[in-house]
């Protein structure tokens, strides 16, 4: 945004053009010299209600370089003419979110007249072109105080009745607009406007109509200082393709009060410059004037920054930036009354940076930092994306990559509060459904597909004591295609991804899940003709670390045993494993299935099992010792029966 040297030095004459630029980029914001008359500000988003006027940069130059300036350029509220509804005009605002106040101020005996030069200046200065001394003031008053006006002919209104009438609303469809640059604008109900008893007069916050243009023939106006809501301008200034200043000041949050400052010194200058009587003041005042006081702690600034400075330096500072700074003798503390146009300041930590840009970041001692220095650690779960991506990628499949999002609810889901559409209101609880969305989409380039995704689910689940809580987890899904049975294939790179990855002891059940020391880590089955599968990387990461571990090779030799058994279908390979792993954990090194068949009907499984021990050779009496606890256990525990041939 540009700004005049000659305005700045009007309000502050001690301070020079170069130490303007150099006192803002030290302390503020980043700010260069256009021009001889003229510097630019990279505005804050967060600093327009105050730095979008030269008033704000004046009061900010002075606290920062110790300096006085003129500050008696406001008038007294009380010069207002009194708030009169049965005066000369009428206000009505239609939805009090959108305009949260609205001010209107009839003035008559307007001398429309060329402004004088000192004012085309500083005008010029900012990138403004002078039109007449009643819009020049408007525009004056913009860049002096940040609040944009605007000025309707009073007699151009059009109105029912004996009063005109200012009606703030949204426009209706098909309405149209001529702006004061000649631009016919198709206007909806999503955009808000100025209107009369008839038409659109303006679009609020952004530009002024041709239909209430001051000219040379004006004698009465009714002024406008309002405050509008900052997304409804933003959209639409976007959506019609208009940017102005003023709508760039109503698209940030500006303050409550500046429309009664604006409006203040606009009555001013009407009548010193134009001759104005003023009549009749409406003021519909929706805002919550709440008063901001934030106690300020001297050893909260000094744990947040790092050092600490005298209280009564503290209060200074805040006190030079016009914030109403005292110690509370009881307390200790600084209580701080913010000034209404920072609407930036809403907590300790704002006012912990106000104190230290103005003391200067320069002044800050250097220190080395007081930290642990650990060496670097590897990301395990990154490490292992790594290598399951390269291990399938070997394997000729295809990585893609789908959204977290989409419009599938299911019990456990978990659905966005602020959704960017209805189409993605829920996170996905599983990588599965999107694999089948690409296979579906490409099978009409490629008959054979192999893809793959590594990505997060999230579900609700309850935690040990009920409470349901949001819980996100990282998954492999894999999804074949192609002529023959897929899915035999899909558990073969399965199972040699497993093993690769380091994880041996795992099955594939009859119900299609993957199961690992009887949890379950995943699972594989059919949708026509799509083999699918999803395996819990969280989960497998964890396996894999816990088998992965190293002990000293034993001395002495293993002795293998193998033992078959009848099981009914339902019966779990794993519970079996466990059952035999358990009767003697000291010398059992491993236990595996090693066959699986029918005889006549009945279900057959055999398994070895490993014997060593670390101190000695086992003997054949103890290793048979060893099995007949084993069947005793099977027999007990599970009530398998032991086939005879053992």
């Amino acid at each position: 945004m540009l700004y005049s040297f000659n305005l700045i030095k009007k309000f502050l004459p001690a301070v020079k053009k170069d130490k303007i630029v150099e006192y803002l980029n030290f302390h503020t914001a980043e700010a260069a010299k256009i021009n001889q008359n003229s510097f630019e500000i990279d505005l804050p988003a967060n600093r327009w209600s105050d730095l979008g006027s030269h008033l704000g940069v004046v009061k900010e130059l002075a606290a920062i370089g110790n300096l006085k300036f003129k500050d008696d350029f406001y008038p007294k509220k009380g010069n207002f003419p009194k708030n009169n509804n049965n005066g000369y005009f009428q206000v009505k605002v239609e939805d009090k979110n959108d305009c949260p106040r609205y001010m209107g101020l009839y003035l008559e005996k307007i001398r429309v007249e060329k402004s004088p030069n000192w004012m085309k200046q500083i005008l010029n200065d900012c990138g403004i072109n002078s039109i007449n001394n009643v819009v020049d003031i408007t525009n004056y008053i913009m860049i002096l105080t940040g609040q944009p006006l605007h000025a309707f002919d009073y007699d151009k209104l059009s109105f029912n009745g004996k009063k005109p009438g200012l009606i703030v609303r949204r426009a209706k469809k098909d309405e149209k607009i001529v702006t004061l640059d000649g631009k016919k604008i198709d206007l909806d109900p999503s955009i808000l406007v100025i209107a009369d008893q008839k038409e659109p007069l303006a679009i609020a916050g952004i530009k002024g109509g041709k239909k209430a243009e001051i000219d040379e023939n004006t004698k009465r106006i009714i002024v406008e200082s309002a405050n509008f809501r900052q997304d409804l301008i933003y959209k639409t200034s976007r959506k019609i393709g208009l940017v102005t200043d003023a709508s760039l000041r109503f698209s940030h949050q500006l303050s409550y009060i500046l429309p009664e400052i604006g409006m203040l010194s606009a009555l001013k200058m009407f009548k010193e410059m134009a001759g104005a009587k003023a009549k009749q003041l409406i003021d519909k005042n929706y805002s919550k004037r709440v008063e901001k006081i934030i106690a300020f702690s001297n050893g909260f600034f000094e744990k947040l920054i790092g050092f600490s400075l005298p209280t009564s330096k503290i209060k200074d500072i805040l006190n030079s930036l016009k914030f109403k700074a005292k110690i509370d003798k009881k307390s200790k503390k600084i209580i701080v009354r913010i000034p209404p146009e920072r609407t930036d300041i809403g907590n300790e930590q704002d006012l912990s940076e106000e104190i230290l840009r103005i003391y200067g970041l320069d002044k800050i001692k250097s220190q080395p930092p007081h930290i642990v220095l650990k060496p670097s650690e590897t990301a395990e779960m990154v490490v292992f994306k790594d290598k399951i991506r390269d291990f399938l990628v070997n394997l000729s499949f295809s990585e893609v990559y789908n959204y977290s999002f989409n419009d599938i609810k299911k019990e456990n889901s978990l659905e966005l509060e602020n959704p960017v559409s209805s189409q993605y209101r829920y996170l996905r609880t599983n990588l599965i459904d999107g694999l089948i969305v690409n296979l579906e989409n490409n099978l009409k380039y490629f008959k054979e597909i192999k893809i793959f995704e590594i990505g997060k689910v999230f579900e609700k689940k309850k935690d040990k004591k009920g409470i349901e809580k949001a819980s996100e987890e990282w998954r492999l899904g894999l999804a074949m295609v192609g002529k023959g049975e897929t899915i035999y294939k899909l558990k073969g790179v399965i199972n040699s991804l497993l093993k690769g990855m380091g994880l041996v002891d795992f099955l594939f059940k009859y119900d299609g899940s993957i199961e690992s020391d009887f949890q379950k880590i995943g699972w594989s089955f059919k949708k026509g003709d799509f083999s699918l599968a999803e395996i819990n990387l969280s989960k497998l990461l964890e396996m894999v670390n816990y088998e992965i571990s190293f002990e000293p090779l034993s001395l002495y030799p293993s002795v293998m045993r193998d033992i078959s058994v009848f099981v009914s279908d339902e019966q779990k390979i794993g519970e079996i494993i466990q059952v035999i792993q358990d009767t003697n954990v000291k010398y059992i090194e491993d236990v595996d299935l090693m066959d699986e068949f029918y005889i006549e009907g009945k279900r057959s499984l055999t398994f070895r099992v490993v014997f060593q021990a670390k101190d000695r050779t086992l003997t054949s009496e103890e290793i048979n010792n060893f099995m007949g606890q084993i069947k005793e256990k099977l027999s007990q525990k599970l009530n398998i029966k032991i086939r005879s041939d053992n």
